[in-house]
C-alpha cells in the first residue's frame, strides 16, 4: 500500500486529503459516495488495483497492479461552461508533472485533446470527469510500472500504454515481479502522486481565476496530433468531421480546419478522434 502519511506531509497545506486503498472496485465510486455524504473539496482516494474502473465515457480502464490510480473531489465555483475544461486542465498537469520526474519526459509527453498523456504514440494516462450533486469527480489512471502478466498490458482502443517507468532512468526495476510492488516502486509512485497533486493544485488555482485560457498556449505548447490530419467520429462511431488540428480555443474546443478551409470547432464529450 502506499503510505498516506509520507504523501500528505509532502503536500501539507495544499488543501488535500490524500487516502490509500490497495484494492477498490472503483476510487470515483468512492469520491462519489463521498460527494453524496458531503465530504468538502480537497479529497483524494488512491487504489494499487481497481476491479471496476473506468474512464471517459465509461469505457472500462484495466487496473493491474503497477498503475497509480486515483480520483479527486472538487467544488469548483465556477460559470457551468467552463467545468468541461477542467479535463483539459488535468491532464494539462499531469503531462506537467511528468516532465518534472525526468528532462527526457519533458519533451516527449504530449497531452492527446481531450484529456489523454501520450509518449511517442502511447499512452501514459486517462482521465474522466463526472459531475456529481453540484460536485465533480476527476479519476485519473497513469501507466508507472508495467504490470506482471501479459495480458494485462494489452488494452482496448487505438493506443498500446506506455508507462512512466520505462521512461525514466530511475533505477529501479520498471515492472512488476511476482513479489508484487517493491518499496522502492511503491516510493516512486508515491513521488508521481505528490507531482501531480501538485502541479494540479497550481494550475487549478489559474484556472477557477482565470478560465481555460490561462493554461491554453501552454497546453497548445505540448498538444498531440497539433498540425495533423484527423478523422472525427461521433460516440455512435459514424463520421462526423476531417481535418487538420489547427487549435483548441478558450471554451477547450478542438478546432479543425478542412480542405475548403472550413473550421469546426468541436466539444470532447461528443466525438472520438481517428
Amino acid at each position: 500500500m502506499l503510505k498516506e502519511s509520507r504523501i500528505n506531509s509532502q503536500i501539507a497545506g495544499e488543501g488535500y486529503r490524500v487516502t490509500c486503498y490497495d484494492d477498490v472496485l472503483s476510487t470515483n465510486d468512492l469520491v462519489k459516495d463521498a460527494i453524496r455524504k458531503g465530504e468538502r473539496e480537497g479529497l483524494v482516494v488512491t487504489a494499487l488495483t481497481q476491479g471496476a474502473g473506468y474512464g471517459r465515457t465509461g469505457h472500462e480502464w484495466r487496473s493491474p497492479l503497477g498503475g497509480l490510480y486515483f480520483s479527486m473531489l472538487l467544488r469548483p465555483e465556477v460559470p457551468m461552461e467552463q467545468l468541461p475544461t477542467l479535463s483539459q486542465l488535468t491532464s494539462f498537469a499531469v503531462r506537467e508533472a511528468l516532465g518534472d520526474l525526468d528532462a527526457s519526459l519533458a519533451e516527449a509527453v504530449k497531452i492527446k485533446w481531450p484529456n489523454d498523456v501520450m509518449c511517442q504514440g502511447s499512452k501514459l494516462c486517462g482521465v474522466s470527469l463526472e459531475q456529481s450533486e453540484g460536485a465533480v469527480c476527476v479519476g485519473v489512471g497513469v501507466n508507472v510500472f508495467q504490470p506482471l502478466n501479459l495480458a494485462d498490458r494489452i488494452v482496448g482502443g487505438k493506443y498500446t500504454p506506455a508507462y512512466v517507468s520505462e521512461l525514466c532512468n530511475w533505477g529501479v526495476m520498471p515492472r512488476i515481479d511476482v513479489r508484487g510492488l517493491s518499496t522502492a516502486q511503491g516510493l516512486l509512485m508515491e513521488q508521481v502522486l505528490v507531482n501531480i497533486l501538485m502541479r494540479f493544485g497550481a494550475a487549478y488555482q489559474e484556472w477557477r481565476a482565470g478560465g481555460f485560457e490561462t493554461i491554453r498556449e501552454r497546453y497548445l505548447e505540448n498538444l498531440y496530433l497539433l498540425g495533423e490530419e484527423v478523422t472525427v467520429e461521433n460516440l455512435a462511431g459514424d463520421f462526423f468531421a476531417q481535418g487538420k488540428v489547427v487549435n483548441v480555443n478558450e471554451k477547450g474546443q478542438m478546432v479543425l480546419r478542412d480542405a475548403a478551409n472550413n473550421y469546426y470547432a468541436i466539444s470532447a464529450g461528443e466525438v472520438h478522434l481517428r
